[in-house]
């Protein structure tokens, strides 16, 4: 429970960078999305891991139109805040057919997972849990498709993040 309790108060002095900095302007236009990788594993296992990002899942489902448009203005404001380095495509095209795109802001580096989340998008997003991080309410991935998602990916950093979990007794160890 300690590294819940940290990462509930807030996380500058641990990763130096604020996830909720980067996703109020999602949170106040009402996009559906959900924070999957690094955040989601450093939640899941108190603390051990330090996140390099932050990643998200928007699932713009049915409202495609609606929430394709106010995740570009979530975007946007999140541009204004002083991008480094940015995706070479961005625009509202972008955000509804579901491009990846990286942000990388003097507040830490935003990464939109788009289609390489697959087809699942939509109901990671609607499995998500509301948990407190950095003195806000996020919508974080479920263990099991944080899980999911490593064992699909198998990057070298997935394989360790899998063998941390098992080493918790977080995942079945297969």
């Amino acid at each position: 429970m300690h590294g819940r309790f940290e990462l509930a108060i807030g996380t500058r002095h641990r990763w130096g960078w604020r996830p909720a900095e980067l996703v109020r302007p999602f949170l106040r236009r009402n996009v559906p999305f959900a924070v999957v990788g690094g955040v989601a594993l450093s939640y899941y296992t108190h603390g051990r891991t330090t996140p390099a990002d932050l990643d998200i899942v928007l699932g713009l489902g049915h409202r495609a139109s609606t929430a394709s448009s106010e995740a570009y203005s979530a975007l946007n404001e999140i541009v204004g805040l002083g991008v480094v380095s940015g995706p070479p495509e961005f625009g509202a095209v972008a955000v509804r057919e579901g491009v990846e795109m990286t942000f990388e802001t003097a507040r830490g580096t935003l990464h939109i997972v788009g289609r390489s989340a697959g087809s699942d998008s939509e109901e990671i997003v609607a499995r998500r849990r509301w948990v407190w991080l950095d003195r806000t309410r996020l919508p974080l991935c479920q263990l099991s498709d944080l899980i999911a998602l490593k064992e699909r990916d198998r990057r070298e950093k997935d394989v360790r993040d899998l063998d941390l979990l098992r080493g918790l007794g977080l995942t079945s160890g297969e």
